[in-house]
């Protein structure tokens, strides 16, 4: 890690793990439980999140992973970020907020039709994705997508399918995902740099998805 912290061809923007040396003789082991969590989930004897703690437990019980191995590698900042998110959609929902929103957004568009519908929720997420983290905008966004969708009358589907493709498109700003953020200060971009080269990219998704979406996921 050293060596390329102080080469000027290479930025270090994490640390890098000192592990263990690889110890092949529990390789089977683990191609075992790997194969038994594409089973598993696969075949739908347990849901991908039972099946994963089954296998995560195995791998721990078997010596292959180590108690201290399991603690360090939990990511303790994405945890609470997906928690806080999730239940932030969760009470824009029951709070009758995206009922609201979505209103506004079904009187403002409706006269477009569907595909003005769509837009309107997929420019909603992209704007909402460029101040806070793409989970907390689809957990945001997704609830008032569906209510937008049933106030309709249309199928949810598409409109649940462009706030996946809003919240992970994000162009404007350089704090808007993770990736921005390293290229930003790894090779030295202004701010504006982002809003510049961001814009036609972002009205390119704007006009080509709502048409695109329910190609694949009709109304």
């Amino acid at each position: 890690a050293q060596q390329f912290r102080e080469h000027r061809d290479f930025a270090v923007v994490a640390p890098l793990n000192q592990d263990r040396p690889i110890r092949r003789e529990r390789t089977r082991v683990v191609e075992f439980c790997v194969a038994a969590l594409i089973v598993l989930a696969g075949t739908g004897l347990l849901d991908l999140l039972k099946a994963s703690l089954l296998i995560a437990f195995a791998l721990i019980v078997t010596r292959v992973v180590t108690l201290d191995d399991a603690r360090r590698f939990i990511n303790t900042n994405v945890l609470l970020l997906m928690a806080t998110s999730f239940a932030l959609g969760l009470a824009v929902e029951e709070s009758g907020l995206a009922a609201t929103l979505a209103n506004l957004v079904v009187n403002a568009a409706a006269p477009l039709g569907s595909i003005g519908l769509l837009a309107a929720v997929l420019a909603a997420t992209m704007l909402v994705t460029e101040v806070i983290s793409n989970l907390a905008a689809a957990a945001l966004m997704f609830p008032i997508a569906v209510a937008v969708a049933e106030q309709a009358g249309v199928n949810a589907m598409p409109f649940a399918v462009v706030v996946i493709f809003g919240a992970s498109l994000s162009f404007l700003t350089p704090i808007g995902y993770q990736t921005n953020t390293m290229v930003w200060a790894m090779g030295g971009y202004r701010y504006t740099d982002f809003a510049r080269l961001g814009i036609p990219l972002t009205l390119l998704v704007l006009v080509a998805t709502p048409f695109l979406v329910p190609v694949f996921f009709p109304f």
